[in-house]
């Protein structure tokens, strides 16, 4: 096996993965936080960094038929979500080329850069419900993100 080469991610918002913090999206890619996922919510990426694709499969979710690649953390090869291939409704067309990671397999990261360097604070997203739940002594502000009202589970 060959060198592992990561991406990090600079800007005031990032996710994270829970189990080995390997940077994943800024929070500039989240398009949506209205998708349900194999253990709960999920959130739908347009970009996403510091993942692998698994093989295509076709998976009927709750909108319909879609060819989709599971998508696991390069770092830990934790199963983080998938990537929607392609979409066979031409309402669900908009999914195809993004990413949707699990609310329980990230961690959102505030990174405050001041004069004094850059300071993390961890956020854990709770799969049990909507609440954050802080990780770290201090937990930052996070401004809310426009979503849509499509929801995806497996079926």
């Amino acid at each position: 096996m060959g060198k592992l080469f990561k991406s990090y991610l600079s800007g005031g918002v990032i996710y994270v993965c829970s189990t080995c913090r390997s940077h994943l999206a800024l929070h500039d890619e989240l398009i949506s936080k209205a998708f349900q996922g194999r253990h709960g919510r999920a959130y739908l990426f347009g970009c996403v960094v510091n993942v692998s694709v698994g093989p295509k499969e076709d998976r009927m979710l709750t909108t319909g038929l879609h060819t989709v690649c599971d998508i696991f953390c390069t770092s830990c090869q934790e199963n983080i979500g998938w990537f929607y291939e392609e979409a066979f409704e031409p309402s669900q067309k908009y999914k195809e080329g993004k990413y949707i990671i699990e609310k329980a397999k990230m961690t959102k990261e505030n990174i405050d850069v001041g004069q004094s360097g850059a300071k993390h604070h961890g956020v854990r997203l709770s799969s049990s419900s909507s609440s954050l739940v802080a990780a770290a002594a201090s937990s930052a502000s996070s401004s809310s993100a426009a979503a849509a009202a499509h929801d995806d589970d497996d079926a």
